[in-house]
């Protein structure tokens, strides 16, 4: 249409017929909902009023939001509160302190990265910024990217709490970090506060700067965190369910029956037989190698060999106990080899095995042992837990049992199989 004219009455109804409504996209106001039902939900366990909510309501509800989601999600949060209020005809609960947070928040998100080059050797030394750039990327290839993401994450919680509370982040003073500590614990596991103490800590070393995570009082209040965690009985982290012989049995017997999506479409025959074939091969490859999910998701098919048994060696090219890129060969189970035989297809040498992220794998065993009828609390971390309880089982020794699965310490192995070998002492009984 040429440039100033007016379209016509039909196009404007047409054009007026797909515009979202509210001036909302189907997926932007169905985040809403799902953020509005989450802070009305938050409300009501505190006994808040929901609507109209007061700004020390709102920004309560954001500060706990802020300790485990992203800044955007928090954000979004507070723009379906604000929204819905408005929508109902009440004045908007976002005042300026509420609109502050925000933007600290916002600002925080921004952070640089936890590990960091020392300034003051690079200061003594006047580095580049290309040699500072090779002396963080070494810094930050000290530990994992998981472990890194995870630093990067505590650390912002830290920010967002200290900015909050007048606190300096660092260097940090000790009874300012153990007041941290101690609010941490009130919603989240001692898992998720020792992450946040390691997160500090380890800021605190690279920036050369007294670490007060190894001052007496935040060592005290961890200890003091534990046993409250432990008399409560949420000390431990809940353990991953296992893809034993059984569990194994079960997904095969299920993993290709049609399923139905969020939406409630149900898959086609051919499409779940194909996602089924490649959901028995990720089960029984992980539970035969103990594979955490990212070496799953490295895999690619000239790691894979077949031995003249039928039974095959996988490589695992890097691990998180292996900082130092070995690698290591594992065994797998001639049903193993024939179940990554049937989803192969001609791939080459050099595709990725599963062509799955980490997230999806752990989604995918949870979704297979879930239609399988084995409940919830499986996961990525299923194939090494059923890996240790099925050696076990057997009575391998247990040298073998670490060399297959990779352990470096027996702690885990015997976290793993405490069920297992708790009936050994009734020989001696």
């Amino acid at each position: 249409m040429p440039k100033g004219k007016t379209p016509p009455k039909a196009e404007k109804r047409e054009i007026q017929r797909h515009r979202p409504k509210n001036g909302l996209s189907a997926n932007t106001a169905r985040a809403y909902r799902s953020q509005w039902a989450a802070f009305a939900a938050w409300c009501q366990r505190h006994d808040r009023p929901a609507l109209p909510a007061s700004a020390a309501t709102v920004r309560a509800y954001l500060e706990s939001r802020s300790q485990d989601a992203r800044p955007p999600t928090v954000q979004q949060a507070a723009r379906a509160i604000d929204r819905q209020h408005v929508e109902a005809g009440e004045p908007s609960p976002l005042d300026s302190q509420v609109k502050a947070f925000l933007r600290r928040l916002s600002k925080a998100s921004t952070a640089p990265a936890v590990v960091e080059a020392p300034a003051a050797d690079g200061a003594a030394l006047s580095l580049t910024p290309a040699d500072a750039a090779r002396v963080k990327a070494a810094v930050d290839a000290e530990r994992s990217k998981n472990t890194l993401t995870a630093y990067r994450r505590a650390w912002r919680q830290w920010e967002q709490w200290a900015d909050v509370h007048g606190a300096q982040t660092l260097p940090a003073a000790a009874a300012a970090v153990a007041a941290y500590l101690t609010h941490r614990a009130e919603s989240a596991s001692m898992a998720t506060v020792r992450m946040a103490a390691a997160a500090i800590s380890a800021a605190h070393r690279a920036s050369a700067n007294d670490n007060p995570c190894t001052s007496a009082l935040v060592k005290a209040a961890l200890r003091g965190l534990a046993r409250q965690a432990a008399e409560q009985g949420r000390s431990g982290q809940r353990q991953a369910g296992a893809l034993t012989v059984e569990a194994l049995a079960a997904i095969r017997a299920t993993a290709t029956a049609p399923r139905s999506g969020p939406t409630g479409r149900t898959e086609s025959a051919a499409s779940a037989r194909a996602r089924g074939l490649v959901d028995v091969a990720l089960c029984q490859v992980m539970a035969d190698a103990g594979l955490r999910r990212s070496e799953a998701a490295a895999l690619v098919w000239a790691d894979v060999e077949t031995a003249d048994d039928g039974s095959g060696r996988l490589t695992v090219r890097h691990s998180k106990t292996d900082a130092e890129g070995e690698g290591a060969t594992v065994a797998i189970t001639p049903q193993a080899v024939q179940d990554l035989d049937a989803i192969r297809n001609g791939a080459a040498e050099g595709a990725p095995v599963f062509a799955l992220s980490d997230s999806q794998i752990h989604r995918r065993v949870k979704a297979a042992a879930r239609a399988a009828g084995l409940g919830d609390g499986f996961g990525g971390h299923s194939g090494r837990v059923g890996l240790a309880r099925r050696m076990v089982t057997k009575q391998a020794p247990l040298p073998v049992v670490m060399q297959q699965g990779r352990w470096v310490s027996s702690r885990m192995v015997s976290r793993y199989t405490r069920g297992e070998t708790a009936g050994a002492a009734l020989a001696y009984l």
